[in-house]
């Protein structure tokens, strides 16, 4: 059977896609591969312009011409440099078969086309503020492209640099001198060199002109001037990708100003021009280690242009990444739940029925951040071969619309894999599910080493679980476990974190932070409070000291906890030096210094403690987070009575 003929331009579209993106496996350096990825990419647009909504016929056929042209040469040049691979085999056939395809006069336009904008009247670009916007600019059909791989064609030798020189070089001062030198070394006689032209007078240059040099410097052209500024502005928004994300030092909407920048960033790229996205996005292939924060900035700013042909682009990123690397999986599933392209929750869809697992967890993780799919598509793959599926599953079935059932969940939460069982276990706990926390108990009663489980066990359990986890601490003082103790608000544990930071572990500091709310550093050593408001003493809410950097001396913990610490009570739960209440998990998820981790954590706190299930993604914009957080502040209320005062009740009763 021969190869199936193409129902108009959008299928030769994929196959030079495929081809497109094809070139980076080819492992054989062969020359040729810029000047192919530079043909197809023309092809590749021609295409574009040829497959776009309301196009006219004069339009279709110049585009198919020019992709016919552009793909011949691309042929053409591949196969002036013939290597033996089988992905060069591969990337010879789809380009045979779209050229085959393009020389049909008959191939028209799919029906509808595509969503491109080419060049039509637009009002002006609307910035970006606190959150990104999808711009519409007049522009043509986006150059598709990509970073090739990096390749080193010369082995450079290895030199010591302390060896001799090969061979003794006298010393030269004059031509003559060289050219006997040049001759005993050839081994031939130098002819002599042919007489020097009068030197020309050059013009006298203008004054004025020269003293501008001297002053400014020589100019530098428009268009090398711009994509500077271009570049900038992109590795700029790679930077500010990981500065939006927080951590002890600060709060949560300080961070606001980080994303307006960033947003600001695009708006300033996308002034200069759409043409010079594609160079900016052949920065990848120039950096000495693979960039996932640059690729984070390259599908962020296509994902802000509304088209097909920018979706497309993305989908080429994605596809070229190591998924299987948790450096690029990570920033990818990041920005692929922030942009604003509608076409997003589209292809993530198609993912679900990748071959790929990877490319499968990526489309749930970003369904499930984006809210965007039901609990019925999500389900069926708890039963996935891959475990990173399965976790992901688990992890969007937290979010997603729909009603599901704890024993829907049974098959992840009896997983062997402990990944896979905390994802399971925080979903449960947000869902309000009680027999996850038993299941919990349960292997931690079997001795298993599960820290995390017993973390959870300590936002959500009541007091009959304690025993487990200080068994834990005993055999496992791991900083997980110390971060657990801190979260239980048992003060008998004290003087155990005391002499485990005595004993070297600094993370027993963050627990007795925790625990006392000191604040203690090295220049402050002594905590002195009115009385209303010392601790384990007082029935309201303090704010502990901000204090980035806190001791880690356990002789100054430990006079703090002989002079403040004799009324804390065994049977009571205790947050920053008071009793804990609902309060205190809302003061770290919207007032306090905390990195988004500690938030999360507050929050799971918080569903199981007062039975609320409000969502909450410590993740998402600042201007997401705000109405999120509203919701909780009402349905808590000003006396925040939502679950009883020091105690450690659970409200997982389904």
């Amino acid at each position: 059977m021969g190869e199936p003929a193409p129902h108009d331009l959008l299928s030769v579209r994929s196959w030079l896609d495929e081809a497109l993106v094809g070139l980076r496996t080819i492992e054989e350096p062969a020359p040729s591969l810029e000047l192919a990825r530079t043909f197809l990419s023309l092809a590749l647009k021609a295409v574009y312009e040829g497959c776009r909504d309301g196009v006219d016929h004069p339009t279709v056929v110049a585009a198919r011409k020019r992709a016919e042209e552009f793909t011949r040469e691309a042929l053409e040049g591949l196969q002036a440099n013939p290597i033996d691979d089988d992905a060069m085999d591969q990337e010879l056939r789809l380009i045979a078969r779209a050229l085959s395809a393009l020389s049909d006069p008959s191939l028209g336009p799919p029906a509808p086309g595509l969503a491109i904008p080419h060049g039509r009247e637009r009002p002006p670009l609307m910035a970006g503020t606190n959150l990104p916007r999808l711009h519409d600019p007049a522009r043509q059909a986006l150059y598709p492209t990509i970073p090739l791989a990096e390749r080193d064609a010369v082995v450079l030798p290895e030199v010591d640099p302390d060896a001799p020189p090969p061979f003794e070089v006298p010393a030269i001062h004059t031509l003559e001198e060289l050219l006997a030198y040049a001759a005993s070394v050839e081994g031939g006689v130098a002819e002599p060199a042919p007489p020097s032209e009068p030197p020309r007078v050059a013009p006298r240059p203008d004054p004025l002109k020269a003293a501008e040099i001297v002053l400014f410097g020589a100019a530098i052209p428009e268009q090398r001037l711009v994509y500077e500024r271009a570049r900038v502005h992109f590795e700029d928004i790679a930077m500010f990708s990981l500065l939006r994300k927080g951590d002890h030092g600060d709060i949560w909407h300080q961070l606001e100003p980080v994303e307006r920048r960033l947003n600001a960033r695009v708006d300033s790229i996308l002034a200069h021009g759409v043409e010079l996205i594609p160079r900016l996005i052949q920065l990848l292939e120039d950096r000495p280690v693979p960039d996932p924060e640059l690729l984070w900035a390259a599908v962020f700013l296509l994902g802000c242009i509304d088209g097909d042909d920018t979706r497309d682009q993305i989908l080429r990123l994605v596809q070229i990444a190591p998924l299987d690397d948790e450096e690029h999986f990570e920033p990818l599933a990041d920005v692929l739940t922030l942009v604003p392209h509608w076409g997003v929750e589209r292809f993530a869809r198609q993912w679900l029925g990748s071959p790929d697992p990877h490319r499968v967890a990526l489309g749930l993780r970003v369904l499930g951040m984006r809210r965007a799919t039901v609990v019925e598509t999500a389900l069926p793959f708890l039963s996935h071969d891959h475990p990173r599926v399965v976790e992901e599953a688990a992890r969007a079935l937290e979010r997603v619309s729909g009603e599901l059932r704890e024993d829907d969940l049974r098959i992840a939460l009896r997983h062997d894999d402990p990944v896979i069982f905390a994802a399971a276990l925080e979903t449960a706990i947000v869902r309000g599910f009680r027999g996850a926390v038993l299941e919990a108990e349960y292997r931690l009663k079997r001795g298993a080493n599960l820290p995390h489980a017993a973390l959870m066990l300590a936002l959500t359990s009541d007091e009959k679980e304690l025993d487990l986890v200080f068994a834990l601490a005993a055999t496992d003082p791991s900083p997980m476990v110390f971060e657990t103790l801190g979260w239980l608000g048992q003060t008998s544990i004290v003087p155990f974190l005391l002499g485990r930071l005595r004993d070297g572990d600094v993370a027993a500091v963050r627990a007795l932070q925790r625990l006392t709310g000191a604040s203690l550093t090295k220049d402050i050593t002594v905590r002195l409070y009115p009385a209303e408001d010392r601790p384990f003493q007082r029935d309201h809410f303090v704010e502990p000291p901000h204090e980035l950097v806190l001791s880690d001396d356990a002789d100054v913990w430990e006079a703090h906890w002989e002079r403040w610490g004799a009324p804390a009570r065994e049977d009571r739960r205790y947050r920053f030096g008071h009793e804990w209440t609902t309060r205190d998990d809302y003061w770290e998820m919207a007032e306090g210094y905390a990195a988004d981790r500690e938030r999360r954590l507050a929050y799971l706190e918080l569903c199981a403690r007062s039975g609320g299930s409000l969502p909450f993604d410590p993740h998402a914009w600042v201007a997401w987070q705000r109405p999120q957080l509203e919701a909780w502040r009402d349905y808590l209320g000003p006396h925040h009575a939502r679950a009883p005062r020091g105690l450690w009740t659970s409200r997982l009763t389904r």
